[in-house]
C-alpha cells in the first residue's frame, strides 16, 4: 500500500509541475466567456447592446443601462467560474444610489437586474473524500473482509450557506479588500447497508455535523480558498446487524468525538481545470478516550471541462491519515463524469467509479483495514 501511495503522490507531484510550468491558454475560455456574460446580461438583466471583453478572465463592460447598479452586475458575474475580475468603461453612467429613484417608466428595468445569489460555495468539498457531506448513493466491493462482501452505500447531506454578505451591502456575500468570507453548515448521514444479508441490514450510520468559516481570493495565480471547522461525529451500528451476528455490548465502541480542521485548495489558471489542497485537524472530547487526536490529509483534483459541454471528466486522490493508526495513509481514488454548466458551479451530479485502500471511515469499524472498488453516484447542490 505504501508503494502504491508513493506513485499515487509521484503522479501528483508529476500533474502539479505540469501545471504550474505549462504556459496559460485563455483565450479559447475567454471566448466562452465573453459569449456566456453577453447573453447573461441580454436575457436575466435585460441589458442589450453592451460592449463585452474579457482577457484572462478579467472581464470589461460598456454601455450598461443608466439604472443599472454596477455592483450587482459584478456580483453576478463573479459568481461565474473564470472570471478574475470586473471593470466598467466609460460609457457607464453612475450607479443608482439608495436616494436616487428610478422614473416610473424604467422601474421595471431597475428592478430586472436583481438575481438570486448562485449556490457555489467558496470552498468546495472534496470529491473523493468519502466523508465530504452530500446526497450519494452507491455499491462498494470489499476485497479480503471476513464481514461484509457487497456494500450498498448511502449519505445524505450538505454544505449550506448562512452568511453570505457582499461589500457593498446589498448582496449575500461578506467581502473584505477582495477576501470573500462565509458562515456554512454542513450535516450529514453516512451509512452502510450489507447487501448480502436477508434484509439488506443496516451496518453502520455515521452522524455528522460541522459549523465552518470559508474563505476564499481571487488572484492572477489562481483562485486561494479555505475552510475551518469545528465539527462533531457520532457512530452507530444497526439493530439487524447486531442481532444476526450476535455481537454483544463488549464487541462495540461507542465512538463519537468533536473536533477542529482546517484546510487550504489552491486551483491555479483559470479557477478549474486543476486543485490542490491540504490541511489537518484535531478530536477532542474523544470517546473512547483512548483515540489519538491528530490527522492530516492532502489531495487532487481534475476536471477537463470543454467549452459549452454539460458532461466532462472527472477525477480525485484524496490521502488522510491518522495519529490513532499510526499515520498509514489512507487512500481514495475516484474517477468519472459530472454534469454541469462549467462555468456555473451548480447542482454538480457525478457518477464515478472508485478505490479505496486504508483503514475504514465507517466509524465502528474505524481501526480494521478495507480496501474496495466501487460504483456511485453523487450529487451536490
Amino acid at each position: 500500500m505504501k508503494a502504491l501511495c508513493f506513485l499515487f503522490g509521484a503522479a501528483l507531484a508529476l500533474v502539479f509541475v505540469t501545471a504550474f510550468s505549462a504556459p496559460a491558454k485563455a483565450e479559447p475560455y475567454d471566448d466562452y466567456l465573453k459569449g456566456f456574460i453577453s447573453v447573461l446580461l441580454k436575457y436575466e438583466q435585460h441589458q442589450a447592446n453592451i460592449s463585452v471583453d474579457v482577457k484572462s478572465g478579467h472581464v470589461s463592460l460598456a454601455g450598461l443601462a443608466e439604472n443599472t447598479s454596477q455592483a450587482d452586475v459584478r456580483k453576478r458575474l463573479f459568481a461565474i467560474n473564470g472570471v478574475r475580475g470586473v471593470t466598467f468603461g466609460k460609457a457607464n453612467a453612475p450607479n443608482i444610489t439608495h436616494n436616487a429613484q428610478p422614473k416610473p417608466a424604467n422601474l421595471k428595468a431597475a428592478t430586472a437586474g436583481k438575481y438570486k445569489w448562485p449556490k457555489r460555495l467558496l470552498f468546495a468539498p472534496a470529491i473523493a473524500d468519502p466523508r465530504s457531506p452530500r446526497f450519494s448513493a452507491g455499491f462498494h466491493n470489499y476485497f479480503g473482509n471476513n464481514k461484509l462482501s457487497s456494500v450498498g452505500t448511502v449519505s445524505f447531506g450538505e454544505t449550506l450557506s448562512l452568511v453570505d454578505m457582499m461589500y457593498d451591502g446589498t448582496g449575500d456575500r461578506w467581502e473584505i479588500r477582495n477576501h470573500e468570507f462565509d458562515l456554512n453548515f454542513q450535516g450529514a448521514v453516512f451509512s452502510i447497508f450489507d447487501l448480502d444479508g436477508v434484509s439488506k441490514d443496516l451496518v453502520n450510520s455515521d452522524f455528522w455535523a460541522a459549523l465552518a468559516l470559508s474563505w476564499r481570493r481571487r488572484t492572477d495565480w489562481g483562485d486561494f480558498s479555505a475552510m475551518s471547522r469545528v465539527f462533531h461525529q457520532s457512530s452507530h451500528l444497526g439493530d439487524e446487524y447486531i442481532l444476526f451476528n450476535k455481537i454483544g455490548e463488549q464487541d462495540r465502541v461507542n465512538l463519537s468525538y468533536e473536533g477542529l480542521d482546517l484546510t487550504m485548495a489552491w486551483q491555479p489558471g483559470m479557477g478549474y481545470g486543476m486543485k490542490y489542497y491540504a490541511g489537518g485537524g484535531y478530536l477532542f472530547g474523544r470517546d473512547p478516550s483512548s483515540l489519538d487526536p491528530w490527522s492530516a490529509k492532502v489531495g487532487m483534483e481534475v476536471e477537463w471541462p470543454k467549452e459549452k459541454w454539460g458532461i466532462y471528466p472527472v477525477a480525485a486522490v484524496h490521502i488522510q491519515t491518522f495519529e490513532d493508526t499510526g499515520f498509514e495513509p489512507d487512500l481514495s481514488v475516484v474517477g468519472g463524469l459530472q454534469f454541469n454548466d462549467p462555468a456555473l458551479e451548480d447542482r454538480q451530479i457525478r457518477i464515478l467509479l472508485s478505490y479505496f485502500n486504508g483503514y475504514s471511515p465507517n466509524g465502528q469499524f474505524y481501526d480494521e483495514q478495507l480496501e474496495y472498488v466501487g460504483l456511485g453516484f453523487q450529487y451536490q447542490f
